[in-house]
């Protein structure tokens, strides 16, 4: 399996599809994901620079423009992608302090025991300031289900930071799937 390397160009695009579309000739990546969950189909591109995205976004008005902002990798992970995890968080206003404040929380909670078959988490900010897609690569899909679904120590001492993080001030909704390439 291929999938883009979030790490490629500042500028993406991310929309929801019904059917693959040919890439442009002036576009890094032109990728179609589909979602476990509900069959959707997510066009993800990445673009040398802030023009040529909105060129290509001004033709294609589903499609909303991010920026990357922050990447995690996974010390010595050397896996290929098996799967690939998309979590939105969505806020009530354009604050982009706000995005980058919420992206600097939760990668201050990495800890020394990373998660079973996380390779990377890239984090991109809409431009118009209300909304954050983390990119995360994992080796599986078992691998992301298993963490998902492991239950949390009763004693752990990062609840109260996920916690902040759930209940960010502005934060009106969160989720996350995961996705196949087509």
């Amino acid at each position: 399996m291929t999938y883009p390397d979030p790490t490629r160009a500042k500028h993406i695009l991310i929309e929801r599809s019904t059917a693959p579309a040919p890439a442009p000739p002036d576009a890094l990546t032109y990728t179609h994901l589909v979602g476990e969950r509900d069959g959707t189909v997510l066009h993800y591109s990445q673009w040398p620079d802030g023009e040529s995205a909105a060129a290509f976004a001004r033709a294609r008005p589903e499609a909303r423009p991010f920026t990357l902002y922050r990447s995690s990798q996974t010390p010595g992970a050397t896996d290929p992608t098996g799967c690939a995890v998309l979590a939105r968080a969505v806020f009530d206003s354009p604050d982009p302090d706000r995005q980058r404040a919420w992206v600097d929380a939760l990668l201050s909670l990495e800890t020394d025991d990373p998660m079973p078959g996380l390779l990377a988490a890239h984090f991109h900010l809409s431009e118009d300031g209300t909304e954050i897609i983390n990119y995360a690569a994992w080796t599986s899909r078992e691998a992301h289900r298993a963490v998902m679904e492991a239950p949390s120590p009763d004693d752990d001492p990062l609840a109260a930071e996920w916690e902040r993080l759930y209940t960010w001030p502005g934060l009106i909704h969160a989720e996350a799937q995961r996705f196949q390439p087509l």
